[in-house]
């Protein structure tokens, strides 16, 4: 599934079967939303993306005019794999698999209860994430805030982010922490806080590393009942 947005909002979620629904308002020219299968691979430029040469949904909008326009998408999909490009708000809850999500503007990436694998970019709105379960992170944030909240351990967290704050709230445990290219101990502790459930561990299963320029805080949050 590849959606890209380059006139509004993009809300996705999981559903059993893939739809669409466009809410569109213009000025002058009214806006295209084209929805089609192509079986070509895709031009995500994710390299998971790379070895997918077969059939995927696409789904676009632009606004074709120098005029102002503006299409709102709410989707429900139903495959596995996911690239989404958005010049707007971009959002994603109940998913389960792997998604690549970019923002092009100013405007937040939102995530929620979502689990698999998730590799964001996230533009000046920064980066928003509540109750994740995914095993594999990677955010990109060089504008914008991010704040993450895990409700169980991710295998691998990678976050990249520039001078605005950072929170990270993970469920209580041992992690292999890597700030700034150091462990805890020896990074520069003035904009750095980690509360004490939050365990820095050489040999953890768990490894998260986070290069950032702003303050950064860890947090510990209980575990979710299964």
């Amino acid at each position: 599934m590849v959606i890209e947005s380059a006139a509004g909002p993009v809300a996705i979620r999981s559903g059993q079967q893939t739809t669409v629904t466009a809410s569109s308002s213009w000025l002058i020219g009214r806006p295209t939303v084209r929805a089609r299968l192509v079986a070509k691979e895709s031009d995500s430029g994710s390299n998971q993306f790379q070895d997918q040469n077969r059939e995927h949904f696409e789904v676009s909008t632009e606004c074709g005019t120098l005029f102002p326009c503006r299409t709102s998408l709410r989707m429900e999909v139903a495959e596995e794999r996911l690239f989404a490009r958005s010049a707007g708000a971009l959002s994603l809850e109940n998913f389960d698999g792997l998604a690549v999500l970019e923002a092009t503007d100013h405007q937040p990436i939102v995530i929620g209860r979502t689990s698999g694998s998730l590799e964001v970019n996230g533009g000046e709105g920064g980066v928003v994430g509540y109750n994740l379960s995914a095993t594999t992170v990677d955010v990109h944030s060089a504008a914008g805030p991010v704040d993450l909240s895990f409700s169980e351990p991710p295998t691998r967290l990678k976050l990249v982010a520039g001078d605005q704050p950072v929170s990270v709230a993970l469920p209580a445990g041992a992690y292999v922490v890597i700030i700034n290219g150091e462990w805890p101990n020896t990074a520069n502790q003035s904009l750095i806080t980690m509360d004490d459930g939050i365990v820095h561990h050489k040999t953890a299963p768990n490894r998260i590393e986070i290069d950032s320029n702003g303050p950064l805080a860890l947090k510990s949050t209980p575990m979710t009942d299964k």
